[in-house]
């Protein structure tokens, strides 16, 4: 069961991930970008982690 409280917060100059996985982090920027992001190492998916980003940035910029 996902915490959405947990999943992501958006603000109005921010997206904000909270202790969410790669995976799922990639299927929200996957939607925000209407792209397609694929990862193959299933040890990286499962990482948490917590992070900002900028509403201006761009989708290269926050991949790496």
């Amino acid at each position: 069961m996902v915490n959405t409280d947990k999943v992501v917060e958006w603000t109005e100059n921010d997206l904000y991930f909270d202790d969410i996985t790669i995976s799922t982090a990639a299927g929200i920027l996957a939607d925000r970008f209407k792209v397609k992001i694929n990862i193959t190492d299933e040890h990286l998916k499962n990482q948490r982690f917590t992070t900002t980003f900028n509403k201006d940035e761009k989708l290269e910029s926050i991949l790496k």
